[in-house]
């Protein structure tokens, strides 16, 4: 049998960001509201996720590290992990802030800030996340409207793309001059990126792809998946997710 374990190196696609099916009818939100999904991954998957991610790839340790705080019921691990991969231009993460606090995962629910992690969220254009931020903003008052730009401006410091990608770039360079062709492969053959339900293999090639080191081209591949791209399996052929259910499809907030 060939050895599989989640892959962060195609973290995007792990699990369904969005909760565009919450409601006020939710009485106590539920992590699986941020990461849908997340009760069917093993505590061994993410740690093996997390093994993989440990080099170069930040965004992606401290997501995996974020869910393995969530899953033990860690809400304030959970959300300080967040904010760590979210220095590094992870969006996934700051989307993930953004539903913790618009449905009060955990936290005191905080429209505002919500609003503000989702705006960060959606600077790069990307469909859903534009319209989870439309969605909240259509549900805002004028006071949370206004709080919200201003928290929006705070968080922009250390959390926008002008900031964190080049974090984000610096850490890729640096892992990248340390590779040699024998890291890590002998521990590292084949995996796979998301839940039973969502099956896709990455083998060892992929891992060192340029795409995967080269800063421009991991944001690209980082678009496509927001643009509901994925890659699948034994293939680097690209498919539209109409007929895949593993992506962040439903981001957008319906109802509070």
């Amino acid at each position: 049998m060939r050895k599989r374990v989640i892959a962060p190196l195609l973290g995007l696609g792990l699990l369904v960001a969005g909760a565009a099916t919450a409601t006020a009818q939710d009485a106590k939100p539920a992590i699986g509201l941020v990461f849908k999904g997340i009760e069917d991954i093993s505590e061994t998957s993410l740690q093996s996720a997390e093994a993989l991610a440990e080099f170069g790839h930040p965004n992606e340790l401290w997501r995996i590290r974020a869910m393995m705080a969530l899953k033990r019921g860690d809400v304030d691990g959970g959300l300080e992990r967040l904010r760590m991969a979210a220095r590094y231009a992870d969006k996934l993460s700051q989307h993930s802030l953004a539903l913790m606090y618009w449905h009060g995962v955990g936290v005191q629910a905080d429209r505002a800030r919500a609003w503000a992690w989702n705006d960060l969220a959606a600077e790069r254009g990307y469909p859903s996340l534009e319209q989870s931020r439309t969605a909240m903003w259509s549900k805002m008052s004028e006071d949370e409207r206004q709080r919200g730009a201003a928290l929006r401006a705070e968080l922009a410091v250390d959390y926008a793309d002008a900031v964190a990608q080049p974090r984000m770039e610096l850490a890729l360079s640096q892992a990248k001059k340390s590779i040699t062709g024998s890291h890590l492969g002998s521990t590292i053959n084949q995996v796979q990126v998301g839940s039973t339900s969502m099956r896709r293999v990455a083998h060892q090639d992929s891992y060192y792809a340029p795409q995967r080191w080269n800063a421009e081209e991991y944001w690209q591949g980082e678009a496509r998946v927001w643009k509901g791209k994925v890659i699948v399996r034994d293939t680097e052929k690209v498919t539209d997710t109409d007929t895949d259910t593993g992506t962040q499809r439903d981001a957008p907030v319906d109802g509070d």
